[in-house]
């Protein structure tokens, strides 16, 4: 279901324009286990757990999370709740693809390493100091997104959700200074410096070739090193950061759909549909319906 749906169906959800959600979950709501897509394709999941536990699948493994633990799921095209106990105490909150775009404006707040680290292990046990951090700007966010009738509803909310991310991304600074995953090194520079290529070239470059071209690598190393570092190969990112791209012109421009072929360099209308659509699940008409309709 969207976020929407799964929003309508538990208390103490609220979600804006089907792109954001936050649930504080209480025992009231230890049966509603389910589903949960974007018609993005992507979504990033970040839970805290207060007390009791949860099961959530992701990429086909299942994660246990109980007190004090952190999950943070990103470039998931689907996360399922597959159980809850009856004293569960946690936050669940959800960006889409097209809201980080909206949000980031390509220049996320916080660094390479928190990303490759949670493309690793994405559930991590928190100490009592951050977990009360992040346990208070979630509360902040939840509070923000249930005053339904405030004006400046949805820009406080991004305000609220940057502050989180930024208070995240300085607790994972400050404290992981030993953490092998945040040294310097060549493999971590090679990621970085494919995902600023990436942001560059994407919209005319689609093969993983020009990418290890620019970095003087062959694409096999390339492939081994995003691979080791995101669990995803290059050419996953690249068929994400292009399904990114067709969404966002789909939702925020009025180019038809040769048009988009054109400016996202594929050779016609049908290569540009087939992509989307093995990609997604949607028609490119299907999904801007879609959008039109919310």
């Amino acid at each position: 279901m969207n976020l929407q749906e799964f929003s309508y169906l538990r208390n103490h959800c609220y979600e804006t324009d089907n792109r954001f959600l936050i649930w504080q979950i209480t025992p009231e709501d230890s049966s509603k286990t389910g589903d949960l897509d974007s018609e993005d394709g992507i979504i990033i999941v970040h839970i805290l757990v207060l007390d009791g536990w949860m099961e959530v699948q992701y990429r086909e493994r299942t994660h246990l999370l109980k007190k004090n633990d952190f999950g943070h799921f990103i470039h998931g095209k689907g996360i399922r709740v597959t159980a809850i106990s009856n004293n569960i105490n946690a936050y669940f909150m959800v960006t889409t693809d097209s809201y980080n775009n909206m949000l980031f404006k390509n220049t996320p707040p916080f660094p390479f390493s928190l990303v490759t680290k949670a493309l690793k292990q994405p559930v991590s046990a928190l100490p009592p100091t951050i977990q009360s951090t992040l346990s208070f700007r979630m509360q902040c966010i939840k509070d923000t997104a249930a005053d339904l009738s405030h004006i400046f509803r949805n820009d406080m909310i991004k305000n609220a959700l940057m502050m989180f991310l930024m208070d995240m991304s300085d607790l994972h600074i400050r404290y992981s200074e030993g953490d092998k995953d945040s040294q310097t090194g060549r493999k971590k520079e090679i990621f970085v410096s494919f995902m600023k290529l990436l942001r560059l070239h994407v919209k005319q470059q689609h093969m993983v070739s020009f990418y290890a071209s620019e970095l003087c690598i062959s694409q096999q190393y390339l492939n081994r090193i995003i691979k080791g570092q995101t669990e995803k190969t290059a050419s996953e990112w690249i068929c994400n950061s292009l399904v990114g791209e067709i969404a966002n012109m789909l939702e925020f421009t009025n180019n038809s759909m040769q048009q988009i072929a054109i400016e996202l360099n594929f050779p016609d209308q049908a290569t540009l549909s087939k992509f989307f659509k093995h990609q997604t699940g949607y028609s490119l008409t299907e999904y801007r319906k879609k959008i039109n309709f919310k």
